[in-house]
């Protein structure tokens, strides 16, 4: 695996002994420039707590091209492609972007995952408006380049991706076209033979990219949009098993992370179908699952400030969820909201409470990403109608070493966030 040192530097702390005094003159012009002076460092002392408490988001950068979907390489750059065949590099570290190898066909609107050798696989892509490719790709992040896999058994718009234990890569759901709608029948790529393995007897029509975590007993959890919950054996010819009903409902352009080892937690989202005309506002209210017990329910937790949908749940490296972006407003998924939710929440699974961070200048929704870096800020990106602007987060908590102070993140706790990581695939737009 690849090793990333983490280095802090020190800040040098002035000698405080050494005061310097104001003198003014007695009359009122002296005494309103000594209350101006010390409004102005009262201010300037409040700002600087709110930012160590709730984080500080960079100026808005702009991109040579759109980031609609991204990932963070093992080599410590972005993959990141718009609606078309144009993958490009961006290096954190260097806010350098360069132009990736193509795939060979538009691979917007697919799904992607890890295999556990870094590589990235891509299945499924866009042919035009709810139609998918049959297409699957591999790219390998070290010769930046695209391998070709056999056709899966039909197109997938808007699949979802999930890395299995083995190594293996189980690719769920999307929509085929207008006239056949959703693809019904999953498939799992074996690695070791290099061919897709269908599941013929777990053939269930599902929503757009549903939302899809590895179990601890092994299976594939299905934890929304739908409000039925379920699990999926990818054994054999595949079969579906009922583990609960949500208490919401359907949770349409929700978002969800698995915190930790077994346990998720959905948030958001509205019952409203997709892209149906909707007069219903999304919900602020969130519901955990834990799926180490014998009989899984969802149970609620605290509710986040703002009811929003088309958000995304980032999962740093504390345990701690990050919720970005969404709209608060009932207009479709393609049209600018009037009422944004531009302010963070942080969720604490320790005390199940939402605390509101720094706010966005921009509108995040449909075809957003938020995506952890390795130094421990988000990089916050969004498909701008009509014109693309990407940010990033400075960091969510400041600057890099009070991030790392706050929160205390050691090799520890780098090591459970990477086998978490290997178990958390679900893909959001």
């Amino acid at each position: 695996m690849w090793k990333r040192e983490l280095s802090f530097r020190r800040r040098r702390v002035g000698d405080r002994s050494k005061r310097t005094s104001i003198y003014h003159s007695t009359g009122l012009l002296g005494r309103c420039c000594l209350v101006g002076a010390f409004l102005s460092i009262v201010s300037s002392v409040s700002v600087a707590q709110d930012n160590s408490a709730v984080g500080q988001w960079s100026p808005v950068m702009t991109w040579p091209y759109k980031a609609i979907h991204a990932h963070l390489l093992p080599t410590g750059n972005v993959l990141f492609w718009p609606k078309a065949d144009q993958a490009q590099l961006w290096n954190p570290a260097t806010n350098s972007i360069t132009a990736a190898a193509t795939a060979g066909a538009n691979i917007f609107c697919s799904g992607h995952s890890f295999l556990p050798d870094g590589r990235l696989l891509v299945g499924g892509g866009h042919v035009v408006n709810y139609v998918g490719l049959p297409n699957a790709y591999i790219y390998d992040p070290l010769a930046n380049a695209w391998t070709r896999l056999p056709d899966m058994n039909n197109g997938r718009w808007y699949p979802t991706n999930t890395t299995l234990p083995n190594g293996d890569v189980l690719v769920i759901a999307g929509q085929v076209d207008t006239t056949q709608g959703m693809n019904p029948e999953p498939q799992v790529w074996q690695s070791a033979t290099g061919n897709w393995r269908d599941l013929s007897s777990a053939q269930l029509i599902l929503p757009y990219y549903p939302f899809m975590y590895v179990a601890p007993n092994g299976k594939v959890f299905m934890a929304g949009p739908n409000s039925a919950t379920r699990y999926l054996d990818v054994s054999s010819t595949g079969a579906w098993t009922t583990v609960a009903n949500n208490l919401y409902g359907n949770r349409h352009w929700a978002s969800s992370a698995m915190y930790d080892d077994g346990k998720i937690i959905v948030m958001g989202g509205a019952t409203c179908g997709f892209y149906s005309t909707c007069t219903t506002l999304p919900t602020a209210t969130a519901e955990i699952i834990n799926l180490n017990t014998a009989q899984p329910t969802w149970t609620y937790t605290g509710s986040m400030a703002l009811g929003r949908r088309l958000h995304n749940a980032t999962l740093l490296a504390d345990g701690k969820v990050l919720v970005t972006g969404g709209t608060q407003g009932t207009e479709g998924p393609n049209t600018n909201s009037t009422n944004p939710a531009y302010a963070a929440e942080l969720w604490d699974p320790a005390t199940g409470t939402w605390s509101t961070m720094a706010s966005q200048a921009v509108f995040r929704g449909y075809h957003s990403v938020a995506l952890l870096l390795p130094d421990g800020r988000v990089l916050s990106v969004r498909l701008g109608r009509p014109r693309q602007k990407s940010i990033r987060l400075r960091t969510c908590f400041g600057d890099r070493a009070r991030l790392f102070r706050q929160h205390r993140i050691s090799s520890t706790m780098v090591t459970h966030f990477l086998s978490l990581l290997r178990m958390q695939t679900t893909l959001r737009m």
